[in-house]
Parts: structure tokens; C-alpha cells; sequence
């Protein structure tokens, strides 16, 4: 036989075995079951995120938050999200009940889009 499915079938034998011990194991003493494969071939680490965990807010905290932060002055909608944890949608939310309100002034299109508060 070639070398490549000699290995292949190492592998399997000794995965097989790995999983015969395994499994008399937890059939005497409870031992947790893994899977060879997963033993083989440990699972990457999960991301870190770069944001925390974000709670849903009512839609007048959203405007809290979004107000606050505009009354220091002109901010893109990127500056305000990353300073107040809002999702895509709560500042949506927000926003369209501030600038419908006649409380936040929209200047500016699509990328260049700055929000600052009416005075």
C-alpha cells in the first residue's frame, strides 16, 4: 500500500482504540465522552469582540444617550455608537425621533453625515 493511505489508516486505528478507552471509561467511572476527532483537532478560540455585551435600552434612553453626547458638539454617527454602546437599530430609533423633534440638525450626506444639536 502507498504510504498516504497507511497513515489514513493508522490514524483511524489509533483514533478507534482512543475512542474504545474513552468510552469504557465512562461506562465505569462517568468520564465525559469527547469525540477523536475534536481530540485530534482542538477547536480555535473564539474572537474576542470588540465592543461588550450590549443591553436593549428603552427609546428614550437611546435619545438620552444620543443627546448627550451631541451637546458637546458636532459627532458622526459612528463617534456616538462607539461612546454610548447603541446597536445599528436603537440609534436609528433615536435619532429619527431627535431630528423629527426639531432637538438634533442632520448636516451633510451619506459618510459625511454630522449630527449636532439645536440651539
Amino acid at each position: 500500500m502507498s504510504d498516504t493511505v497507511q497513515s489514513v489508516i493508522d490514524r483511524f486505528v489509533a483514533d478507534l482504540r482512543s475512542a474504545m478507552v474513552t468510552d469504557v471509561a465512562a461506562a465505569l467511572g462517568g468520564v465525559k465522552r469527547e469525540s477523536p476527532v475534536k481530540a485530534r483537532a482542538e477547536a480555535p478560540k473564539a474572537k474576542k469582540s470588540r465592543r461588550p455585551a450590549r443591553g436593549m435600552m428603552t427609546l428614550d434612553e437611546a435619545k438620552t444617550c444620543v443627546f448627550a453626547h451631541l451637546s458637546s458638539g458636532f459627532s458622526t454617527r459612528a463617534e456616538v455608537m462607539g461612546h454610548s454602546n447603541l446597536t445599528r437599530s436603537q440609534w436609528e430609533r433615536a435619532i429619527g425621533a431627535l431630528t423629527q423633534g426639531h432637538q438634533v440638525r442632520r448636516t451633510g450626506d451619506k459618510r459625511g453625515t454630522r449630527y449636532e444639536v439645536v440651539r
